[in-house]
């Protein structure tokens, strides 16, 4: 089971128990405790600070059946000789990917990103990409060399689980995205979930982002978001009538939890201890949720 979508469950499970059906998911991931929360009946709005995850959130959160067809999977796979398009990402090659996925990775964009296609179908054939990134990500931790499924492969494995994923969400409950960089306002939501990052504004333990990031980008080298000190701060102001706020952290959350007692005494702390692939095995590192109800 990966650790990642047990701690959603975990989370949810939590969240859920508010009695609350409007929440507003701020930097929630690639959509896994945002899909947890709609799964418990939850209307969802979602937004993020990192392009990446916008698109997990446009994929992977609506109802319907706006699938990948066998004709669309194709297209995606269309190759491409132009050497803006195939040496896009070639600054990656033997550092953190092989050259022939680079290669894949420029073609890819090209083909989802640049070819006029809705936003829906944007973001699941990003996600389908991601995916791939992820586990070529993973084989590469030791070498980049031979995987024992080839790119095409690999790609449509993701394919055939994105479309699964869609068909598995089914509730009618709406989720709206709001583009990154945009102020996100409390509107109706009778609860707030928003994962605190670390100061450097990217989860230390999750690399994969910054690849995926930057795909999205269209630049093997373009900044990333950075994490303001007061960030918070300025968001908790902004949603201070949001009757529950709910902050998930990793490691140590005794500052956090201190700043929220002082504008929410109420609040109150539950943490797991979560396994995580490491190079020699695991690392067992505790993850928690903050419950901080408005004073009646």
């Amino acid at each position: 089971m990966e650790s990642n979508r047990e701690l959603a469950g975990w989370i949810a499970g939590i969240v859920a128990k508010q009695g609350y059906e409007r929440a507003l998911v701020l930097d929630g991931g690639a959509a896994r405790v945002a899909r947890r929360l709609k799964a418990h009946a939850f209307s969802v709005r979602a937004a993020d600070t990192w392009q990446c995850h916008h698109f997990w959130n446009g994929a992977l959160l609506p109802d319907g059946p706006a699938g990948i067809s066998e004709t669309q999977a194709a297209d995606w796979m269309r190759l491409r000789k132009e050497a803006d398009v195939a040496g896009r990402f070639f600054a990656w090659a033997n550092n953190h990917f092989s050259p022939e996925e680079a290669v894949w990775l420029g073609i890819w964009r090209a083909n989802i990103l640049e070819t006029g296609l809705p936003f829906r179908l944007q973001a699941l054939g990003s996600v389908v990409v991601m995916r791939t990134m992820a586990y070529w990500l993973a084989w590469n931790r030791s070498e980049i060399g031979h995987k024992p499924l080839p790119p095409a492969a690999v790609f449509r494995h993701y394919v055939d689980e994105a479309n699964r994923e869609i068909t598995q969400t089914g509730n009618d409950h709406q989720a709206i995205f709001l583009p990154p960089g945009q102020d996100p306002e409390p509107g109706d939501a009778a609860l707030l979930y928003c994962y605190v990052g670390d100061r450097e504004g990217i989860k230390p333990l999750d690399p994969r982002i910054a690849f995926w990031e930057r795909w999205i980008l269209g630049d093997p080298a373009a900044p990333l978001p950075a994490s303001e000190a007061d960030a918070l701060s300025r968001l908790l102001d902004k949603m201070v009538d949001v009757p529950v706020w709910a902050l998930a952290y990793g490691g140590d959350g005794s500052e956090l939890f201190s700043t929220i007692l002082a504008v929410r005494p109420d609040a109150v702390r539950h943490e797991i201890q979560v396994p995580y692939p490491h190079p020699r095995g695991s690392a067992i590192m505790t993850e928690g949720l903050i419950l901080a109800s408005k004073a009646a």
